[in-house]
């Protein structure tokens, strides 16, 4: 796999050009494969803290739905908590506390890129507020997840909601805390300057990389409701990232028209490569998959698959390449990207 990728990437980028890009990228480099490390190991020792953290977290789970209910089975010891017939056990790799070694190091990566317009040491409260944050969004998580569970649908709860309510709630707080610290008067020195200021200008990267944030964001908020293998919401995903396109097509790159010979052989020699390299999906999923699609009526079910080969062909490809081909590796050559 690992030579796999190699000969991957320098298909995409030549030996030599690779070279150049390190030796002029190295610091941003660096600095990436470093916070990923940390945040790898952040995530696994934060899970020594659920022994420390547990009972507390249930109780707090217990206060925020003891108004609503007072059919609630609870078992502190064993990390049992439960509402009539719903119970759901909360094991330390499902606890959602990784987010805790999660958000130290995002923040702290933050605040070391942003320590020249950040008044320190008052910005290093961010840190203890974020692991405060976090650590009160995965009790919330756990307490939604038995409303889901009772008043929706068990299979809802225990599939999508279980696994993507905790990203969301991740992201949600790490951005809103950064968003904050950015305008507060308190934390940036640039926020004082933000009133005074006339319109702002374009910002190019935030159009480049809007559609696929867009489609991260909408295929987590779906995949919270999906039951199974087949996302019933993707056309959610596809009209949303659309309709970014289609706000920013007039700063977007124009198609060149006749297009390059060699872009169609690419793509084939590309589905090649993938078909060859990535194994097959299980036999049961693809037994589930049919079952499921075949669950549906025969227009929507010809829907859902004309969705599907609309969003996999012409939208959700538009959205990888800027944010991937138009706007990282070039990012990687100069910060003017454009």
């Amino acid at each position: 796999s690992a030579a796999s990728t190699l000969a991957l990437v320098f298909i995409i980028v030549p030996p030599r050009a690779a070279v150049w890009l390190v030796k002029g990228s190295r610091g941003l480099i660096l600095i990436s494969a470093g916070a990923g490390a940390l945040a790898w190991f952040a995530g696994v020792a934060s899970g020594a803290l659920w022994e420390v953290l547990r009972k507390l977290t249930l109780d707090t789970v217990y206060l925020m739905i003891a108004p609503f209910t007072q059919d609630i089975g609870y078992s502190p010891d064993d990390a049992i908590i439960g509402v009539g017939e719903f119970f759901v056990v909360v094991a330390p790799e499902c606890s959602g506390l990784e987010g805790i070694g999660l958000i130290v190091v995002v923040l702290a990566v933050y605040l070391w890129s942003a320590r020249a317009r950040l008044f320190f040491p008052r910005a290093l409260w961010l840190v203890p507020v974020g692991v405060a944050l976090v650590w009160f969004g995965n009790a919330m998580r756990i307490a939604l997840l038995l409303a889901v569970g009772v008043h929706i649908s068990p299979e809802i709860a225990l599939s999508g909601f279980h696994s993507k309510a905790g990203w969301i709630f991740f992201c949600a707080i790490a951005l809103a805390s950064i968003a904050y610290v950015e305008r507060s008067p308190f934390f940036s020195r640039d926020a004082k300057a933000l009133p005074s200021q006339g319109p702002r200008d374009w910002n190019p990267t935030a159009t480049y990389l809007a559609p696929q944030l867009v489609l991260i964001a909408t295929s987590l908020v779906t995949g919270l409701f999906t039951i199974g293998v087949l996302d019933l919401g993707y056309g959610v995903r596809v009209a949303a990232v659309a309709l970014v396109l289609w706000v920013e097509r007039a700063r977007l790159p124009k198609p060149s028209w006749p297009g390059s010979w060699h872009a169609p052989l690419i793509g084939v020699l590309t589905f090649g490569l993938w078909w060859i390299l990535i194994p097959a999906p299980a036999a049961s999923d693809v037994k589930l998959f049919r079952s499921e699609l075949a669950a549906l009526s025969p227009l929507a079910a010809a829907g859902w698959i004309g969705v599907r080969v609309i969003g996999s062909s012409l939208v959700v490809p538009v959205a990888e390449e800027l944010a991937f081909r138009a706007y990282l590796l070039r990012r990687l050559v100069a910060p003017d990207f454009l």
